[in-house]
């Protein structure tokens, strides 16, 4: 009889991240249950998709007693919703306890723009047994909003795996950096180019490349053109 602990995820299925929380907790003998709006089937991973329709922000509402519905039949030993509002609003309304909300950013960065949206991720926030950020910025955000619910947040990072053996670093003729994000105000690539062209003038020997896309990416090529670093950024 397989006596596994149940553990349901509510987070979109196609984000790496939910992926990876997904098959590494399977790969440690979890029974795992991803819920998703939208998305793809996880490997290996009971994965269970309802139709976006042509609303995602109305498709959280239209889904959330067939996934209150889901998740009592499954009865998990933990609920974990991914982003406060949309699957933390599934979290909520299904009523089902413990429960541990993630909060990602956007949806407590950007989502709380009204009275109506602050109230609804305060009690969103309100309703989980406990909350975790991926960050201690995240952390500082949440408790600036929502004050009484600092005592049960903590960080955990998204992170990187640790090889067991690490190289020694070799000494290069320049300093390599890689920004690994969307070109987006929120993640400041402007102000990282502005700080390479500051090495740059102070003599040190850099090299940045600029992975990714996004509503600054032609912004930030002209930035680099404006500054004369062709030499020292590279788009990819």
């Amino acid at each position: 009889m397989n006596m596994s602990r149940k553990i349901i995820i509510l987070g979109y299925s196609g984000s790496v991240h939910i992926i990876r929380w997904a098959r590494g907790l399977a790969r440690r003998g979890y029974d795992i249950t991803v819920i998703s709006l939208g998305g793809d089937k996880i490997d290996d991973v009971e994965t269970v998709i309802l139709p976006e329709g042509p609303s995602r922000k109305l498709g959280y509402f239209k889904h959330a007693g067939r996934v209150k519905t889901i998740i009592k039949n499954i009865r998990p030993d933990l609920l974990h919703s991914h982003y406060a509002t949309g699957f933390g609003l599934w979290g909520m309304h299904s009523g089902y306890h413990p429960h541990i909300i993630s909060v990602w950013g956007a949806d407590v960065i950007d989502f709380p723009n009204n009275r109506f949206k602050k109230a609804l991720l305060k009690r969103i926030l309100r309703s989980a047994d406990h909350i975790t950020a991926t960050s201690r910025f995240l952390k500082d955000k949440t408790r600036e909003l929502f004050p009484d619910i600092d005592d049960k947040t903590d960080v955990i990072p998204f992170g990187v795996d640790i090889p067991d053996i690490i190289k020694k670093h070799e000494k290069k003729d320049r300093t390599r950096l890689v920004f690994i994000k969307a070109h987006r105000g929120k993640y400041g690539p402007d102000i990282l180019i502005e700080a390479v062209a500051r090495a740059v003038k102070g003599g040190h020997r850099i090299h940045l490349t600029m992975a990714g896309e996004g509503e600054m990416t032609d912004a930030l090529k002209q930035k680099v053109k404006d500054l004369r670093l062709d030499d020292y950024v590279n788009f990819t």
